[in-house]
């Protein structure tokens, strides 16, 4: 059954309709939004590699998402198979990778959270948040940095796939 969300995109109010199908289900939420839950990935082939995570429950909420392989090429996390199997990842080839973006005011224009990776399973449209154990990522990762903004240097949108890891498939493993 499909589902109506009236989003405000570019200060007007917008319609907009998603399959029952197409909601990604977080069962604990996000870090600091565990009442958020139902989000629908809004992917735009003009935007890749961006896309924006429109949470389902507040329609005021809403996340600008990349691969991380698309900002930190070298990416690799460590995932427990505990999180894995929670998703039901039976083979790490069915999830997707993902991590929030942040833009704020100052020297790092852009930021990446590699700390807290998003991944969902793309069969079962269910997905977490974890927060890796693995010190080496940040919460704040320089994506794009004021004077680069400034002179319009744009990143590049032919990024590829964003390998997950777990100590029982060993690093490196492909999505």
């Amino acid at each position: 059954m499909p589902v109506e969300l009236v989003i405000s995109y570019e200060g007007e109010d917008q319609v907009l309709t998603v399959d029952d199908d197409s909601i990604i289900s977080f069962q604990n939420g996000l870090v600091g939004f565990q009442d958020w839950k139902r989000f629908v990935l809004l992917e735009d082939p003009d935007e890749a590699p961006l896309a924006v995570l429109q949470c389902v429950d507040d329609t005021a909420a809403s996340f600008l998402v990349t691969d991380p392989a698309c900002v930190a090429a070298n990416y690799r996390p460590r995932i427990s198979m505990e999180d894995l199997q929670e998703l039901g990842l039976a083979r790490i080839e069915d999830g997707r990778l993902l991590c929030i973006l942040a833009a704020k005011e100052g020297p790092v224009r852009v930021t990446a959270n590699l700390l807290g990776p998003i991944i969902v399973n793309t069969r079962t449209r269910r997905a977490r948040q974890v927060v890796l154990q693995d010190s080496r990522y940040s919460a704040q990762h320089p994506v794009l940095m004021a004077e680069d903004a400034e002179i319009g240097v744009a990143g590049s949108n032919a990024c590829g796939p964003s390998p997950i890891s777990s100590p029982a498939m060993g690093a490196g493993a492909g999505r």
